[in-house]
Protein backbone atom coordinates (compact mmCIF):
# COMPACT_ATOMS: atom_id res chain seq x y z
CA UNK A 1 0.00 0.00 0.00
CA UNK A 2 0.45 3.21 -0.79
CA UNK A 3 0.95 5.83 2.03
CA UNK A 4 -0.23 8.91 1.16
CA UNK A 5 1.10 12.43 1.40
CA UNK A 6 -0.05 15.03 3.88
CA UNK A 7 0.63 18.29 3.79
CA UNK A 8 0.06 19.32 7.40
CA UNK A 9 0.28 23.04 8.42
CA UNK A 10 1.86 23.83 11.64
CA UNK A 11 0.04 26.48 13.51
CA UNK A 12 2.24 28.78 16.06
CA UNK A 13 1.45 28.76 19.64
CA UNK A 14 0.73 32.31 20.77
CA UNK A 15 3.36 34.02 23.07
CA UNK A 16 3.00 34.08 26.75
CA UNK A 17 0.80 36.58 28.59
CA UNK A 18 2.47 38.88 31.94
CA UNK A 19 2.47 36.77 34.74
CA UNK A 20 -0.27 37.32 37.36
CA UNK A 21 0.02 38.28 40.86
CA UNK A 22 1.29 35.26 43.80
CA UNK A 23 -1.65 33.59 45.29
CA UNK A 24 -1.89 33.75 48.80
CA UNK A 25 0.19 31.27 50.62
CA UNK A 26 -1.34 28.04 51.75
CA UNK A 27 -2.00 26.45 55.06
CA UNK A 28 1.17 25.67 57.39
CA UNK A 29 2.26 22.26 56.85
CA UNK A 30 3.03 19.29 59.82
CA UNK A 31 6.35 20.03 61.80
CA UNK A 32 9.12 17.78 60.72
CA UNK A 33 10.59 15.40 62.97
CA UNK A 34 13.02 15.78 65.79
CA UNK A 35 16.69 15.86 64.64
CA UNK A 36 19.13 13.55 66.37
CA UNK A 37 20.92 15.02 69.40
CA UNK A 38 23.89 16.68 69.00
CA UNK A 39 27.48 16.24 70.81
CA UNK A 40 28.17 16.57 74.31
CA UNK A 41 29.65 20.23 74.09
CA UNK A 42 32.85 21.11 76.17
CA UNK A 43 32.49 21.90 79.54
CA UNK A 44 33.28 25.89 80.18
CA UNK A 45 35.87 26.73 82.77
CA UNK A 46 34.72 27.96 86.27
CA UNK A 47 35.76 31.36 87.00
CA UNK A 48 37.05 31.70 91.10
CA UNK A 49 38.05 34.98 92.69
CA UNK A 50 40.14 35.49 95.62
CA UNK A 51 40.26 38.74 97.15
CA UNK A 52 42.96 39.84 99.34
CA UNK A 53 43.94 43.18 101.55
CA UNK A 54 45.86 45.06 104.36
CA UNK A 55 45.17 47.76 106.51
CA UNK A 56 48.42 48.81 106.22
CA UNK A 57 51.88 48.11 104.54
CA UNK A 58 54.95 48.96 106.27
CA UNK A 59 57.59 48.68 102.67
CA UNK A 60 60.82 49.99 105.22
CA UNK A 61 60.42 45.68 105.96
CA UNK A 62 61.20 42.68 103.44
CA UNK A 63 58.18 40.86 104.57
CA UNK A 64 55.59 43.08 102.70
CA UNK A 65 53.36 39.85 102.18
CA UNK A 66 49.06 40.67 102.21
CA UNK A 67 46.65 38.05 102.91
CA UNK A 68 43.26 38.94 104.49
CA UNK A 69 43.57 41.95 106.66
CA UNK A 70 47.45 42.10 107.52
CA UNK A 71 50.61 42.19 105.90
CA UNK A 72 53.99 40.98 107.13
CA UNK A 73 56.02 37.71 106.26
CA UNK A 74 54.49 35.08 103.73
CA UNK A 75 53.74 31.66 106.39
CA UNK A 76 50.80 34.26 108.36
CA UNK A 77 49.62 36.10 105.63
CA UNK A 78 48.38 34.15 103.08
CA UNK A 79 45.47 32.09 101.70
CA UNK A 80 45.04 28.23 100.48
CA UNK A 81 44.26 27.53 96.63
CA UNK A 82 41.41 24.84 97.44
CA UNK A 83 42.03 22.90 94.07
CA UNK A 84 44.54 23.03 90.48
CA UNK A 85 43.91 26.21 89.16
CA UNK A 86 45.61 28.65 86.47
CA UNK A 87 45.74 32.64 87.40
CA UNK A 88 44.67 34.90 84.98
CA UNK A 89 44.25 38.10 86.42
CA UNK A 90 45.35 40.49 89.16
CA UNK A 91 44.16 43.75 90.08
CA UNK A 92 45.77 45.87 92.66
CA UNK A 93 44.50 49.37 94.48
CA UNK A 94 46.86 51.64 96.11
CA UNK A 95 43.60 52.86 97.50
CA UNK A 96 44.19 56.68 98.51
CA UNK A 97 47.76 56.29 99.68
CA UNK A 98 49.96 59.44 98.67
CA UNK A 99 52.62 57.69 96.09
CA UNK A 100 55.14 60.23 94.97
CA UNK A 101 55.83 61.17 91.41
CA UNK A 102 58.47 58.97 89.75
CA UNK A 103 57.51 56.62 92.38
CA UNK A 104 55.64 53.12 91.70
CA UNK A 105 54.27 50.56 93.88
CA UNK A 106 53.85 46.95 92.94
CA UNK A 107 51.84 43.93 93.94
CA UNK A 108 53.11 40.83 92.40
CA UNK A 109 51.24 37.06 92.94
CA UNK A 110 53.30 34.86 95.43
CA UNK A 111 52.77 31.05 95.81
CA UNK A 112 54.74 28.63 98.18
CA UNK A 113 53.88 24.80 97.83
CA UNK A 114 56.07 23.87 100.62
CA UNK A 115 53.73 25.33 103.44
CA UNK A 116 55.20 29.01 103.57
CA UNK A 117 58.92 28.29 102.87
CA UNK A 118 60.10 28.80 99.55
CA UNK A 119 57.88 31.56 97.91
CA UNK A 120 58.11 31.25 94.17
CA UNK A 121 56.79 34.93 92.10
CA UNK A 122 54.27 33.96 89.21
CA UNK A 123 55.96 37.03 87.08
CA UNK A 124 52.35 38.43 87.28
CA UNK A 125 52.69 42.07 88.70
CA UNK A 126 50.70 45.03 88.65
CA UNK A 127 52.06 48.67 89.23
CA UNK A 128 50.65 52.12 90.50
CA UNK A 129 52.69 55.07 89.31
CA UNK A 130 52.57 58.06 91.16
CA UNK A 131 51.50 61.10 91.02
CA UNK A 132 48.54 59.37 93.73
CA UNK A 133 46.21 59.59 94.41
CA UNK A 134 45.38 63.56 93.31
CA UNK A 135 45.09 62.24 89.96
CA UNK A 136 42.73 59.27 90.51
CA UNK A 137 46.04 56.72 89.88
CA UNK A 138 45.76 54.08 92.44
CA UNK A 139 44.54 50.85 90.63
CA UNK A 140 47.32 48.70 88.48
CA UNK A 141 45.90 45.38 86.24
CA UNK A 142 48.04 42.53 85.30
CA UNK A 143 47.18 39.34 83.25
CA UNK A 144 49.04 36.00 82.91
CA UNK A 145 48.95 32.46 83.13
CA UNK A 146 50.26 31.07 86.29
CA UNK A 147 49.47 27.28 87.52
CA UNK A 148 48.50 26.67 91.02
CA UNK A 149 47.72 23.31 92.92
CA UNK A 150 45.42 22.31 95.67
CA UNK A 151 46.90 23.24 98.90
CA UNK A 152 49.12 25.70 97.60
CA UNK A 153 49.94 29.20 99.93
CA UNK A 154 48.88 31.96 98.54
CA UNK A 155 49.44 36.00 98.53
CA UNK A 156 50.71 39.28 96.81
CA UNK A 157 53.89 40.64 98.02
CA UNK A 158 54.09 44.49 97.28
CA UNK A 159 57.07 46.60 96.77
CA UNK A 160 58.00 49.82 95.92
CA UNK A 161 60.69 52.17 94.39
CA UNK A 162 60.53 54.13 97.36
CA UNK A 163 60.89 51.25 100.02
CA UNK A 164 61.20 54.14 103.22
CA UNK A 165 57.25 54.39 103.16
CA UNK A 166 54.35 52.89 104.97
CA UNK A 167 51.17 52.73 102.74
CA UNK A 168 48.86 54.10 105.88
CA UNK A 169 45.92 53.20 103.80
CA UNK A 170 46.19 49.55 102.79
CA UNK A 171 45.66 47.95 99.69
CA UNK A 172 43.39 45.81 98.22
CA UNK A 173 43.73 43.27 95.38
CA UNK A 174 41.67 40.98 93.34
CA UNK A 175 42.90 37.59 91.79
CA UNK A 176 40.91 35.88 89.41
CA UNK A 177 41.51 32.02 88.74
CA UNK A 178 40.24 29.18 86.23
CA UNK A 179 39.61 26.25 87.05
CA UNK A 180 39.34 23.78 84.28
Amino acid sequence: MKEKECKCRVVPLPPKGPQGPPGKPGPQGPAGPMGMQGPTGIPGQEVMKIYLGAQSVDLTTENNFVGRGTSGNLDQNNVVILQDATITDLIFSTRDNSISSQQSVMCEIVTSSLCGASPEGSNIVATVSGPSPGSLNCCGTATGSFSVSECDLLAVRITATDSNQTLENGVAATIRLTIP
